[in-house]
């Protein structure tokens, strides 16, 4: 485990509560999409947050609160849902 994360007891239901409100976001950004595109993105961005968040909690770990947290985060993602979903790690850092 590298320095950017902490041990962090697995609790599916929080991680349920992320996924569903990751959901309700997605939701959330297409209805304002007609409104503002700026909105729908930065709502959209919360949205991988949550995602990812979801995921480094399903492996036991939480990334520390520190400058850079949500490339750390980006790159767990990248590392661990690997080559097979490139496309979509490579539009996730262009975020």
């Amino acid at each position: 485990m590298d320095n950017n994360f902490r041990k962090y007891p697995i609790d599916f239901q929080e991680i349920e509560r992320y996924l569903f409100k990751a959901k309700k976001d997605i939701r959330v950004a297409k209805k304002i999409l007609e409104i503002s595109e700026e909105a729908s993105y930065k709502t959209t961005y919360d949205v991988m947050m949550k995602i990812t968040l979801a995921l480094i909690m399903s492996y036991g770990l939480r990334p520390r609160s520190k400058m850079g947290h949500h490339m750390t985060m980006v790159n767990f993602a990248k590392k661990t849902l690997g080559k097979e979903n490139k496309l979509l790690i490579k539009r996730y850092v262009n975020m």
